[in-house]
């Protein structure tokens, strides 16, 4: 049936639904809401290799927010995503329930190095996020 609740929807066009009513589909005029992502956050988080250090984004469960967490000690993060996370579940000072994503470093100093990993960073960053129904664009 077109359009029911948990259905595909118009030629597989997506259909997003309220936590509060799940069973009643969103109105077809509003689109889902695109979080903007300035690319000078994703620059901040993108650290240099040899300092020990890695930069994150965290976002909020609802896509509605988010934050940059730097630097962050790489031996911290290393046993975070081995699982060992702080009793209060906030991942190196962020926010409970939060995701975080990690910006690679930029391995050089060459130049136009951390311009390339930053730009690989925001590309990763939008599937990323996609893969977690947050919609975001990165601004410049």
């Amino acid at each position: 049936m077109k359009g029911a609740a948990g259905g595909a929807g118009e030629a597989g066009r997506l259909q997003f639904f309220s936590p509060a009513t799940p069973a009643t589909p969103a109105p077809r005029y509003l689109a889902p809401m695109i979080l903007r992502v300035r690319r000078s956050d994703v620059l901040r988080a993108t650290l240099p290799a040899n300092t020990g250090n890695t930069g994150y984004l965290g976002f909020a469960p609802d896509g509605s927010d988010y934050h940059v967490v730097v630097p962050v000690d790489e031996q911290i993060a290393r046993g975070i995503k081995a699982g060992n996370r702080p009793d209060d579940g906030t991942p190196f000072g962020g926010y409970r329930e939060w995701s975080y994503f990690q910006c690679l470093p930029h391995e050089s100093d060459a130049v136009g190095a951390r311009e390339n990993q930053v730009r690989d960073n925001a590309a990763v960053l939008v599937g990323w996020a996609a893969q977690r129904n947050i919609h975001l664009e990165i601004d410049d």
